[in-house]
């Protein structure tokens, strides 16, 4: 009614819309905004970039990438770094390595090396599939990294490792590696530095069960001797077997306790030692005051005898014979 009390038909508000005979206007439902038809009025809304149409015989559907409330006369963009959800009218977070700008009539993109507040997965992590079955940062696996802030997903660390005819010789040592620095030689290989630092497939009859080596380790019975460019592995002799012992690096420890680390095989003691029956014991020292006790009294023992000897009759009367003899002689 107006103010008159008569019945009059009035345009529904933007937002709502009605159709012909109708009692009262409908407001549209989420996702959706009324109609502009042509014989709408339609005024701006305060210079805010849209207008408001009045009169609307319907809602439609809003537009792509684009959402709204219930009541709603225009639809709007998600804003920045967010997107419409699929099947959705909410706005939602954009995937981890995508973006979006406020202005994109589009879904959220890949980032680029240019891109600035790109969600990324932290480092030692890649874009994967949780066991939910959902989209998730998961750990990089074993042989591979991630460094922080970079796009794309973990890298290999062997840059040979699609090709069945190279051997595999760089790994990690535990999964989750955020550097190529993390990247070792793989077991059954060590890292020869003085060949530049490369993957060196350990010698014969050593050890080298894990990766991360910088030298091949030494079994029981064997000999590992460094050499100008690598490493050799020599069998001990029987009796030395034991004497070779089991090192998990021949540069701190090749030999058993007592032996010349450096000798070949094992086969010397060390200085001050000397072998006794398949061990090296060390030489004893004598005691300094214990030996000059010992001189001294032998010192005294010899004085004594020389006395003695001197003044004995025996002495005495050997000495007058031998003067008499030597008297007639001349």
């Amino acid at each position: 009614k107006d103010a008159e009390g008569s019945h009059r038909c009035n345009k529904c508000p933007g937002g709502f819309y009605s159709e012909s005979g109708a009692e009262a206007c409908v407001a549209c439902q989420p996702g959706e905004k009324s109609s502009a038809p042509a014989e709408a009025i339609i005024v701006d809304n305060g210079g805010e970039g849209y207008s408001q149409a009045f009169g609307a015989t319907e809602c439609v559907a809003c537009e792509p990438f684009r959402r709204s409330d219930a009541g709603a006369f225009s639809c709007q963009l998600c804003q920045r770094g967010t997107q419409l959800g699929n099947g959705t009218n909410e706005c939602e977070s954009c995937p981890l390595g995508k973006y979006r700008l406020d202005s994109d009539e589009s879904a959220c993109q890949p980032c680029t090396e240019d891109t600035v507040g790109c969600p990324l997965c932290p480092a030692g992590t890649e874009l994967g599939v949780g066991s939910d079955g959902l989209e998730r940062c998961v750990v990089c696996p074993i042989g591979t990294y991630r460094v922080g802030g970079t796009l794309g997903g973990c890298v290999q660390c062997d840059p040979h490792h699609d090709d069945p005819f190279l051997s595999k010789q760089l790994t990690t040592a535990f999964r989750g590696a955020e550097k190529p620095a993390e990247c070792v030689c793989a077991a059954g290989f060590f890292n020869n530095t003085r060949r530049g630092g490369v993957c060196e497939r350990c010698p014969a009859m050593s050890q080298c069960d894990e990766p991360g080596r910088d030298v091949p380790g030494q079994l029981v019975g064997y000999y590992v001797e460094r050499t100008v460019e690598s490493w050799e592995v020599y069998r001990c002799p029987p009796a030395l077997e034991l004497q070779c012992v089991d090192s998990d690096d021949p540069r701190e420890q090749r030999c058993a306790t007592n032996r010349n680390q450096d000798s070949l095989t094992c086969s010397e003691c060390e200085d001050d030692h000397y072998p006794n029956k398949g061990d090296c014991d060390k030489c004893p020292v004598a005691s300094t005051v214990g030996l000059l006790v010992v001189v001294v009294i032998l010192f005294f023992i010899g004085l004594f005898s020389a006395y003695h000897f001197c003044n004995s009759p025996v002495t005495q009367q050997a000495s007058t014979l031998l003067t008499t003899s030597v008297s007639f002689g001349m």
